[in-house]
């Protein structure tokens, strides 16, 4: 029996042998299937506790209906099995009890050439072929794969299993780290009506190649379902990081996409298809390119239902969470989270979807860089957001929604409508902040609210859209704090607490239409130069240079928005503003083609678009670019560019003339900076400078210089600049004012500009210095255009210093009350000019000393009270350079104590100097004698009065005292050196009385101080 049995074993082997091989691709059989001619050549042992192919092939083909498998089977090089893998030929069912069929890398397990066979409970490895790494089923019907587990199976296509067959089972089943090179990494199923029904599939990939389709399932059939199943950090190169769904009807009910990735659709893509989405999670899912969970390619009919999209993201340009460029859209009941895109569509981007409707979906705080940070649609036909939410979403323009027309198509209208939905807190970078819409769109019954922009619109920015029977409160811009539009409609709308710069309600850039709305006029701005302007040239490409139809050449400013073709001129360039801070950017611009620019050519050797955008939309403050940094070296040093005729020379002399503008609008189309230029004749021009000096100038003194410019060429000169910095240190600007000409002056620059100095003619400024130094000083003025010096001229002039100096001295530091307090007062002229009107003034004396009179020394004075009852001193003569004159003055003491007395001095009413002395002023006890500096006794300086000889007498005859006793005073002079002058006869009558009534007591200290007072009496008599 046994031998019989090897006989049939033998037979059937040379049957299989001798079969053609079969060709196997994608679309009918396996290419190694059949080829069982093709067995396996590497050496690979057999595990002596498992069955071998060879075993299991037996067990296969040996029993009917049912096959109960009781061990785990591995293939071996021994074995006999083709690569292509044990054929399944006829209906049966496997149950593989758990046990595991292990393929070594080497060979396919199984390939189905048979309708109605199930495989139950079976764990297939390391399956490898060039299709259908662990099984193949070609084009029968009712294949089903239940309860199994799939892991590390490869192939070129269909990385463990690849089905050609109708009404493909796959359910209860686990695909892990399974390959494939291009389509399916796990699973690939074509024919129609098949199911995958709560399975899981996780860490499978198509990613060899760049044909990698679908990295856990590539579905192509008819009708197909896939329910209850888990997508987990799947990833398909090419695209659909977990599914591909090419050609076919898919629904797709309660499944959840965890963080899987792919190029274009990082969960999902499905091309010319019918797919429906419902009951399902999308989570952390990401793209390169486009959708970052799911791609709609030219899909028939897309439908996403009772869904969630989190966190997903695409690193490429658009549709953070869904990307849609098919015919018919219908998201309904959807949630999108914190999804985000690079360019557009931070959650939903609807790429020119003829009919897309997207009905009770709530956007929240879902970002792109660009546009549209919750929905960003160009459909050509018509788009629909109904009953739809948005909330902390953000983007450059329409954080909320973003609705224009196809930028490829600017005649088409996107016939757009949003109704009944719900706008807050959503943040734009440039304008738009709820809605940025174009092109007959139509907003009604919505509500906008919290809404900021960074530079206008901050709740709608529109172009040719209208607007009905909304609210917007509490909105914020630069240029209209709500609505900012162009063309457009707002009709039975409420504004209330929006705030701008400018209109802070409504902007209005040029003929729009407002009917029936409660706002207040105030809260109303009209801009009131709509010159229309157009993009003549290269308007598709936002980096290159264009053109508008006045002839300007222009730059896209707004790095983050669409292609520009219409808007309005705007001269002052105003709305040109960086993105970041906010801050008005027009003068860096101006700078950078002034200073850069000398001809067309060089419009070609920089790159001016990214040096646009780091000025609009980056941190130009924080930049390393050396241009960038230049230009805000000269805008610092204080170059400014005038927006018209801004005039330069260049380096043969020519002049070169810029002028300036930009081209804005609401809509998402770019704002653009202009420029244009011509050139003239060459630079003829002159610069003089003199000092307005017609007399002698003093230090303190102020001097005029005129500045004079004259043009002698026969073009008109732009933006002529003054600079006065060059000037000695004793200068010090005071003023100021202009002569002949429009002249500005810039206080941080230090810069005169004049507006314009036509052919022949001049203008002039005057400009007060004061003097602070004496001697020679000097002043040069420069002239220029932009960062040329053109001209300097200079003048200079010598000054001089008046100055003096004033001397008291107090002749009597220490007398008795009632005595006479003496003050020696001496002005010198220190300066370099002779003095005139020399005058000291008695300023402040204590109370204690009375004024009695004065003696004139040197050179002749004369007294006077003036308007504040002091004494003044005035020299009749000239005070010479270095001379000096004096005078004595007289007080009575009144009362004891410690007296000052200071005096001013100065000339022509100009006081220079002061000096203070002191007088202490005792008791009636015998006061020490002045001058009395090595301690002599009175006896060593006054001589005895002569035995037998009347004290009284002696007294009263002053005129017998021997001078020489006298010759010094308190200060070590002469007596003869203070006592020269004539002292007037009420004087010495009271100085006579005082000695007369001095008693003599023979004390020698009384007689020499009745010695010090008579002797000036005696010599007055002679």
């Amino acid at each position: 029996m046994k031998k019989a049995t090897n006989l049939i074993i033998l037979s059937i082997f040379c049957v299989l042998m001798s079969m053609a091989a079969v060709c196997a691709n994608e679309n009918a059989t396996f290419d190694d299937a059949l080829s069982l001619d093709d067995t396996a050549n590497d050496t690979i042992a057999a595990d002596p506790e498992t069955q071998t192919f060879d075993d299991l092939s037996e067990l296969i083909n040996g029993t009917d209906d049912v096959i109960e498998l009781k061990d785990d089977y591995k293939y071996s090089s021994t074995d006999s099995v083709a690569k292509g893998g044990i054929v399944i030929d006829r209906p049966i069912t496997i149950n593989g009890n758990g046990h595991t069929i292990d393929a070594s890398n080497s060979v396919r397990i199984f390939i189905v050439n048979s309708s109605n066979v199930i495989l139950n409970n079976i764990n297939f490895i390391n399956g490898k072929a060039s299709s259908a790494g662990a099984i193949g089923a070609n084009e029968f019907e009712n294949f089903t794969i239940n309860n199994c587990n799939f892991s590390n199976c490869s192939a070129g296509s269909g990385g463990a299993v690849l089905s050609n067959a109708d009404y493909t089972k796959i359910t209860n089943c686990n695909f892990n780290d399974n390959h494939a090179d291009t389509s399916g990494g796990a699973v690939l199923v074509r024919g129609k009506g098949s199911v995958i029904d709560n399975s899981r599939f996780t860490s499978n990939d198509a990613w060899t190649t760049n044909r990698g389709h679908g990295g856990a399932v590539y579905f192509s059939g008819a009708d197909g379902l896939i329910n209850n199943t888990v997508f987990d950090s799947n990833k398909g190169r090419a695209s659909g990081g977990a599914l591909y769904v090419g050609g076919a009807r898919l629904k797709i009910n309660n499944a959840s996409f965890v963080n899987n990735s792919g190029t274009y659709g990082g969960s999902i893509f499905s091309g010319a298809s019918y797919t429906t989405v419902v009951h399902s999670t999308f989570e952390e899912n990401e793209a390169e390119a486009y959708g970052g969970a799911i791609y709609f390619y030219w899909n028939y009919y897309s439908t996403v239902k009772n869904s969630k999209f989190t966190s997903n993201r695409v690193t490429g340009p658009t549709g953070g969470a869904i990307y849609s460029d098919g015919y018919y859209d219908l998201y309904e009941n959807v949630t999108f989270e914190n999804n985000q895109a690079e360019y557009a569509g931070g959650a939903l981007a609807l790429m020119g979807v003829p009919n897309a409707k997207v009905n009770d979906c709530y956007f929240d705080s879902n970002k792109c860089n660009h546009l549209g940070g919750g929905v960003y649609t160009t459909s050509g036909r018509g788009c629909e957001i109904n009953n739809s939410t948005f909330v902390n979403c953000y983007a450059a323009s329409g954080a909320g929604v973003y609705m224009v027309y196809s930028d490829t198509n600017p005649n088409s209208y996107s016939n757009g409508h949003i109704r009944d939905s719900r706008f807050y807190n959503n943040t734009a970078r440039y304008g738009g902040a709820g809605v940025t819409a174009t092109s007959h769109a139509t907003i009604e019954n919505s509500e906008f609210k919290d809404n900021t922009a960074g530079n206008y619109g901050g709740a709608v920015s529109l172009t040719h859209a209208s607007m009905i029977n909304s609210t917007l409160e509490n909105n914020s811009a630069i240029f209209g704090g709500a609505a900012y539009i162009h063309d457009s409609d707002i009709i039975n709308s409420t504004f209330a607490d929006n705030s701008a710069q400018i209109g802070n309600a409504i902007y209005i850039l040029n003929s729009s239409s407002l009917r029936g709305n409660d706002v207040s006029d105030d809260d109303v701005f009209l801009y009131d130069d709509d010159f229309p302007g157009n993009v003549v040239g290269n308007q598709h490409n936002i980096r290159g240079l264009m053109e508008t139809d006045q002839g300007y050449f222009a730059y896209c400013s707004e790095k983050y928005n669409l292609s520009p073709y219409n808007g309005v001129y705007d001269g002052s360039m105003e709305k040109l503003k960086n993105s970041i801070n906010h801050q008005s950017i027009g003068d860096y611009l101006k700078i950078l083609i002034y200073y850069y620019v000398d001809n067309f050519e060089d419009l070609h050797d920089y790159d001016f678009s990214n040096y646009v955008w780091a000025f609009t939309d980056g941190e130009y403050w924080n930049s390393d670019d050396p241009v960038v940094r230049e230009v805000i070296r000269l805008y610092d040093s204080g170059l400014r560019v005038s927006t018209e005729n801004g005039c330069k020379v260049l380096p043969n002399g020519t002049l070169m003339y810029f002028n300036f503008s930009s081209l804005v609008t609401p809509s998402g189309e770019q704002n653009l900076f202009l420029f244009k230029f011509s050139y003239e004749d060459v630079l003829n021009e002159t610069l003089t400078k003199e000092a307005l000096i017609n007399k002698t100038v003093y230090l303190g003194d102020t001097v005029e210089y005129r500045i004079v410019i004259n043009n002698k060429g026969s073009s008109p000169v732009y933006g002529n600049w003054v600079e006065d910095k060059d000037y000695s240190e004793g200068l010090v600007y005071k003023t100021w004012r202009s002569e002949v000409g429009n002249w500005t002056f810039n206080e941080e620059t230090g810069r005169w500009t004049l507006d314009v100095l036509e052919p022949g003619q001049s203008a002039s400024i005057i400009i007060t210095f004061g003097v602070t130094l004496e001697g020679l000083l000097y002043n040069n003025a420069t002239s220029g255009l932009g960062v040329v010096n053109v001209s300097t001229s200079g003048d200079g002039f010598t000054a001089y210093v008046k100055n003096m100096t004033v001397e008291k001295k107090t002749l009597t530091p220490q007398v008795n009350v009632g005595d006479l307090a003496e003050f020696e007062i001496v002005v010198t002229n220190t300066g370099d000019v002779d003095l005139d009107n020399v005058f000291v003034c008695e300023s402040e004396y204590d109370s204690g000393l009375d004024y009695v009179d004065f003696v004139s020394e040197v050179g002749t004075w004369k007294h006077s009270i003036n308007e504040d009852g002091k004494h003044v001193f005035t020299l009749s003569e000239v005070l010479e350079v270095d001379d000096s004159a004096s005078f004595r003055v007289l007080f009575t003491t009144i009362k004891v104590g410690n007296f000052s007395n200071t005096v001013t001095s100065g000339y022509n009413n100009t006081t220079l100097s002061n000096s203070t002395n002191t007088t202490d002023v005792i008791g009636n006890e015998t006061p020490t004698a002045s001058g009395n500096e090595n301690n002599e006794t009175e006896e060593d300086i006054v001589e005895d009065t002569p035995e037998g000889t009347d004290e009284e007498t002696s007294v009263e005859s002053p005129e017998e005292i021997d001078d020489e006793t006298h010759d010094e005073t308190t200060d070590g002079k002469k007596e003869s050196e203070i006592h020269e002058s004539t002292v007037v006869e009420d004087n010495q009558n009271a100085v006579s009385k005082h000695i007369v009534d001095e008693k003599a007591t023979g004390n020698p200290i009384a007689a020499l101080l009745l010695a010090l007072i008579l002797i000036p009496i005696r010599r007055f008599k002679k």
